[in-house]
């Protein structure tokens, strides 16, 4: 597992986009009634980039009721990466991550750097990519199958408990 932790260059907003759309995008699912969990003001990913959402495996595989109960909280975070930052800052609240939410992070982290037209740090701000190195460097987790991973977090995450992210807070103060 990997740590799930980015940030991406804000130089110009070309995104307006339901995260229900968002959500079907980054994981890769094509399922109708897909049901989003989020906290945000809004139901649209646009201008604030403040927000959390998740998807409910259970809803996907039923053996998902299996996973403790540690792992159901998880979520994919946007959060400016400081006060008037032209940085976004996109993370987990686990160090490490079930594949499912993997492909969901990374995908995600690529849509937000195509759409800002920005790069991506993996590394706090140390160094930076752009979105073709990142993709070509995730591209196996990227373009995974939803239910293989999904069939995979459920044995990992049956077997092991959740570390919370250390930098969690840290990433908005960057």
């Amino acid at each position: 597992m990997t740590k799930m932790r980015a940030l991406v260059e804000v130089n110009q907003n070309k995104i307006n986009i339901e995260l229900d759309d968002l959500a079907k995008l980054i994981w890769g699912i094509d399922k109708n009634g897909l049901w989003i969990n989020h906290a945000g003001t809004t139901q649209t990913l646009k201008d604030e980039f403040r927000l959390s959402f998740s998807l409910f495996p259970s809803d996907l595989n039923p053996e998902w009721q299996n996973v403790p109960l540690e792992w159901k909280a998880d979520g994919l975070l946007i959060q400016p990466a400081k006060e008037n930052s032209k940085k976004v800052a996109v993370f987990t609240e686990f160090e490490t991550e079930l594949p499912f939410n993997q492909k969901g992070f990374y995908n995600l982290v690529a849509y937000l750097a195509t759409h800002l037209n920005g790069k991506i740090s993996e590394d706090d701000g140390n160094h930076w990519e752009p979105v073709a190195q990142f993709r070509a460097k995730h591209k196996s987790i990227m373009t995974a199958d939803f239910d293989q991973l999904l069939s995979e977090s459920i044995k990992i995450g049956s077997n092991i408990s959740p570390v919370d992210e250390p930098k969690y807070y840290d990433l908005l103060n960057e």
